[in-house]
């Protein structure tokens, strides 16, 4: 799969993912990291296996400075995925997330 893109943006952009899912994981699980390519789209997906995120908190996890109340305990400025999101805007993309009581998936959404 190939990307157009800015490499150090791109590798903030995977940093951050990385690092979240990693923080926010219950103990002893892991981090599923793939890719998958259509002819419209290349898609990147974080799969982590931590608590599920509240349905009404999705959309808000993109704003600048917000932090889920019930993660107040872990540090954190809640810039992160607000930044991630703008370099997905600059490079043509989008990114979105999906939350049940299994896994949270963060999907990278960049166009063909």
């Amino acid at each position: 799969m190939e990307i157009m893109a800015d490499l150090n943006a791109l590798r903030s952009v995977f940093d951050n993912l990385m690092t979240n899912a990693i923080k926010y994981a219950a103990n002893g699980k892991y981090l599923d990291i793939y890719g998958i390519q259509e002819q419209e789209r290349k898609e990147i997906i974080f799969k982590n296996y931590g608590p599920e995120i509240e349905e009404s908190e999705l959309d808000k996890l993109f704003h600048k400075f917000y932090r889920e109340k019930k993660n107040d305990g872990i540090e954190g400025s809640g810039c992160g995925l607000f930044i991630v999101k703008q370099i997905m805007e600059l490079h043509g993309g989008r990114i979105c997330v999906e939350s049940s009581e299994e896994s949270t998936e963060f999907h990278l959404i960049f166009k063909a």
